[in-house]
């Protein structure tokens, strides 16, 4: 008698992923998710930094070769009871039709321009750089978005010629001018460089923090607020020389 041997094909048996186990390649997806994103983060807030610096490098150069086609230092008027001629006022008025560099049809700026006079007179020294010629073609060097146009406050914006310069986050980047040199007799602090402490280099972060603000050398110093966009939180604040712009 001969014996019949069959033999079935193995079953192959599916099984699923048990719910620990879907728990557990969920929580490794979300810890690589969070790793890339605080390394992308990283690497963002430093090529946002590093393009912040470039203007700034770019602003000071500028501004340099201003002051040596003229011969002298940038002088800024930094109380309204200080008299003489000064490169940049202390209320630029930008909307006066007497003024020479924008008449009244410019239109009245919206906030900050219309109320913080730092702002005004930041967008003064960017024209005023701006009609010297080796001076406006280093600044023209800037990337074309570095400048955003002003506009008016109106219901229907007009922008116009007056421009604003962006740090790497899209902020306005603010001047802060050293104050004229101190003379025997002054009430005021005088600076390292000789100069009052202006009361501008105080208030631009908040009277608690004015040394965070000090010019030097009688150079004026570009403040960005960082990518908080506050200038009082000064931690992440991006100063164009110094140390925290000591």
């Amino acid at each position: 008698m001969t014996t019949r041997i069959s033999i079935r094909p193995a079953v192959s048996v599916s099984r699923g992923f048990s719910l620990v186990e879907l728990m557990i390649v969920i929580a490794i997806i979300v810890i690589l998710v969070g790793l890339v994103l605080a390394v992308s983060t990283g690497l963002l807030r430093k090529s946002e930094d590093r393009v912040t610096r470039n203007v700034m490098q770019t602003l000071d150069a500028s501004m340099r070769e201003w002051q040596r086609q003229v011969d002298r230092p940038l002088t800024a008027q930094n109380t309204a009871a200080e008299s003489g001629a000064y490169d940049v006022p202390f209320d630029p008025l930008l909307t006066n039709a007497t003024n020479l560099l924008w008449p009244s049809s410019e239109g009245v700026l919206p906030p900050p321009y219309n109320s913080v006079l730092r702002a005004q007179r930041t967008i003064w020294l960017y024209e005023l750089l701006g009609q010297q010629a080796l001076a406006r073609d280093m600044m023209s060097k800037l990337p074309e978005e570095t400048f955003r146009r002003t506009r008016t406050a109106a219901a229907v914006p007009i922008f116009f010629s007056l421009k604003e310069c962006l740090d790497g986050w899209g902020n306005p980047i603010l001047a802060v001018f050293p104050g004229r040199l101190w003379v025997l007799g002054d009430v005021g602090t005088a600076d390292l460089d000789g100069t009052i402490r202006s009361a501008q280099e105080i208030d631009v972060l908040g009277p608690a923090a004015d040394v965070k603000a000090q010019c030097r050398n009688r150079q004026v110093l570009f403040v960005s607020a960082g990518p908080d966009g506050d200038l009082t939180t000064t931690a992440d604040n991006v100063y164009s020389y110094g140390e925290e712009g000591q």
